[in-house]
This record gives structure tokens, C-alpha cells and sequence, in this order.
């Protein structure tokens, strides 16, 4: 079991030595307690929804290849303030930097029974759009808090696929985004290669999809394996540099901008089981003030041991099916 627990946290180990490196310590958080999750009622006495028992709104189709899901009104306000509250209590007394990324386990001491209710709930929620429920062999919610930075590129991490940090079962992502971000401030997910509503065909689009494809065949699954630990040789370095400037294109593919109490889905394998190379992606980089912040939970399905030796890409297709039903 522990050594389970070792290979489930790894890739979030990998995330946290990446971003301290990159990103000077900014602050300390010192506020004392953060809040915990309550159960209130609103002005007058009515009674309010319960945390966790929000009805999310349906999922719109926003493209085909990658398969990207958003519903507009998947957690509630008072469901996003709720976790930002529980993501700061995670980093009660400890430094944090201009990117903050802690896990939720769900047994952890420090929640009470009823926020406890309330995660697995959320888990709940997003299994049920995922098509597969919460199990060991996945890790736990992730949250995540982004504030503006220096970097002059868009998408200020790179691109990627999400099997990258050794884990190479993962079929979906799902990113409930907890805050809003304005227009023109950054922020969004970006997929470069998605061909959403009107997508219109050029050269540019197809070569950087051949890249994403070869760059795969390589066993790379994230652009700074090949331009900064120069993985792949010199090849490799120019087939990431050609999908990190499709990346830069603002015009190209689709981008989910973070709406409080949105969710945004999307499938990392396609229906034969295999990593789709539409699904490279990346966050862009925030704009503006220190006021500007971009907060989000985000769950990392992954396809069940049962599934991995035999019967993988008729469990990744089913899920996939039933979320457009």
C-alpha cells in the first residue's frame, strides 16, 4: 500500500520540484485558520443547498478531437469558495510561491467529517461525467492556485500530454475552475491542435499535429523534456519547438477561459485506447496585478488495473460515449 501511495504522489513531487525552481517564493500564508466548509443558511432563514449537493449543469460539446467537455455551472459559488478555503488550509503556515499545488486526501487528519462529505461528493460529480468512479490506482483532487508572472510565453509551463509524470494510465482530466479570470487576462487552457467550432484546415495545424504524433512516438509527452533536458536529441528539440510556436498562435485550436464554477473535461486517449496527440496542452500564463488569480480543483482519471492488461481502449470508449449521451 505504500508503495502505491509512493507511485500515486510521484508526478505531483515532479510538479512541485519544477515549480520551485522556476518561481521565486512570494510570500507566507499567516492568516491563521482558513475557514473550514460550513453548512449555512442564506439571509431571512431559508435554507440553503448543502455543500456537495449542487445539480451541475450539462455538458457542452466544445470539440471533437480532443474530446473537451464544459459544463458552465458544474460547482456552485458557494461550493468554490468552500474549496479555495480548504486549498489554503492545506498551506496553513507554509511558504508558498506564484504557483501553489497541493493534494486532497481524502482520510487527511485534518478535515472534519463534513468536508470529508463534501470532497467525495465532488468526487462523485466528476465521476460520473468521467464514466468511472474514484479508485487507488488514481490520485486524489488536486488543487491549484496561479498568480501573474513575468514569463513572456503563453503558455508559461509548456505543453503536454497528461500521462506525463510517469503516469501513463491516465485516459481524462477534469478542472473545475474555483475563480473567475477576465477576458484579456489569461488563464485559460489552451489545446493548440483542438478543431472546435468552425476549425478551418491549414499547413501550420498539421504539421504541428505531426510533431505532437512524433514527439509521442518518442516516448515524450511534454515539450520540456525535449527543449530543456534535451530528451530526444536534436530532432526532437525542433519538433517541440514547432508545437510550442502553434502553441503561441492565440488564433489556433481552443482555449476554456476559467469561469467560477465552471468545469472543463477532456479525454487524453482516444477511442482505440492511445494517447491522443490532439490532447497536448498547457495553461497560459496570467496577466495583470497581483489581484488577478486563477484558482482551480482538477482530478486526473486513470484507467482501472483491471482494465490495463486487457480491455482498455473498450473501457476508454465507453467512458468517452457516455459522456456525450
Amino acid at each position: 500500500l505504500d508503495d502505491l501511495e509512493e507511485v500515486n504522489f510521484q508526478a505531483l513531487r515532479e510538479f512541485q520540484e519544477k515549480f520551485d525552481e522556476k518561481y521565486p517564493v512570494v510570500g507566507e500564508f499567516t492568516g491563521g485558520k482558513a475557514p473550514p466548509a460550513k453548512m449555512s443558511r442564506g439571509l431571512g432563514g431559508a435554507a440553503e443547498t448543502p455543500l456537495g449537493d449542487h445539480q451541475p449543469s450539462a455538458l457542452e460539446l466544445v470539440s471533437r478531437k480532443p474530446r473537451v467537455f464544459v459544463s458552465r455551472d458544474f460547482v456552485s459559488h458557494k461550493e468554490c469558495d468552500a474549496l479555495m478555503s480548504m486549498i489554503l488550509k492545506t498551506q496553513e503556515g507554509l511558504k508558498f510561491s506564484t504557483k501553489l499545488r497541493c493534494g486532497f486526501r481524502l482520510h487527511d487528519d485534518q478535515w472534519s467529517p463534513a468536508e470529508v462529505q463534501f470532497l467525495t461528493k465532488i468526487e462523485e460529480r466528476i465521476a460520473a461525467v468521467a464514466g468511472c468512479d474514484a479508485h487507488p490506482d488514481e490520485v486524489e483532487l488536486v488543487g491549484m492556485l496561479t498568480m501573474p508572472e513575468p514569463e513572456d510565453k503563453r503558455c508559461h509551463l509548456g505543453l503536454h500530454v497528461d500521462t506525463n509524470g510517469e503516469r501513463p494510465f491516465r485516459y481524462a482530466t477534469a478542472i473545475i475552475y474555483l475563480t473567475d479570470v477576465a477576458e484579456g487576462c489569461g488563464g485559460s487552457t489552451v489545446f493548440p491542435l483542438a478543431e472546435g467550432p468552425g476549425f478551418c484546415p491549414e499547413v501550420e495545424h498539421f504539421e504541428a499535429l505531426q510533431a505532437a504524433s512524433d514527439l509521442l512516438d518518442k516516448s515524450i509527452d511534454h515539450t520540456d523534456r525535449a527543449l530543456v533536458r534535451d530528451q530526444g536529441g536534436p530532432e526532437a528539440k525542433v519538433l517541440a519547438q514547432r508545437l510550442v510556436e502553434r502553441g503561441e498562435d492565440g488564433t489556433a485550436g481552443v482555449s476554456v477561459r476559467p469561469q467560477k464554477g465552471s468545469m472543463a473535461i477532456f479525454w487524453t486517449r482516444n477511442d482505440q485506447g492511445e494517447i491522443d496527440p490532439y490532447s497536448w496542452h498547457g495553461g497560459e500564463r496570467l496577466l495583470g496585478s497581483k489581484d488577478v488569480q486563477k484558482c482551480t480543483l482538477q482530478k486526473f482519471k486513470e484507467i482501472p488495473a483491471q482494465f490495463r492488461d486487457r480491455g482498455m481502449a473498450e473501457f476508454v470508449c465507453g467512458t468517452r460515449k457516455r459522456a456525450g449521451q
